[in-house]
């Protein structure tokens, strides 16, 4: 069994000092990371990298999501932002992934890359739940 497979085998339940919930608005805000002990683990350099599931719930409203290795100075997350059907496929900075209200996504984060979460909603407020939902490796 590999790493990633014996941890999503091994769910670890919610810890104290581990979990929060965040109120989301309507402005993209980016937070970091790195200074978060996920699973007995703080990630202090880039070039050691480990990997941990966490566990998001949006709740009371959709949540849109992304990651990123930098800290933007302003944030671009638009919900409204698409690509134009027949349109060739192309990555930009303001796409992310939406978590529907009262669903969870369960995301494998590389923490030396995923560093900063960047978060909003489309209108309106909600919370985002989080917790680092198995060992760190």
């Amino acid at each position: 069994m590999g790493v990633a497979e014996h941890q999503a085998a091994n769910v670890a339940p919610p810890r104290r000092g581990e979990t929060f919930d965040l109120a989301v608005d309507a402005t993209a805000r980016s937070y970091d990371l790195r200074p978060l002990n996920l699973a007995g683990y703080i990630a202090n350099d880039k070039l050691d990298p480990k990997h941990v599931f966490l566990s998001l719930q949006a709740v009371d409203g959709d949540v849109w999501i992304q990651f990123s290795p930098e800290d933007p100075t302003v944030p671009e997350l638009n919900p409204a932002t698409v690509i134009t059907a027949g349109d060739p496929l192309v990555s930009n900075n303001e796409q992310g992934y939406r978590i529907p209200q009262n669903a969870e996504l369960q995301a494998r984060i590389n923490r030396a890359i995923d560093r900063f979460m960047i978060v909003r909603t489309t209108m309106g407020t909600a919370t985002l739940s989080f917790y680092a939902s198995s060992e760190t490796y």
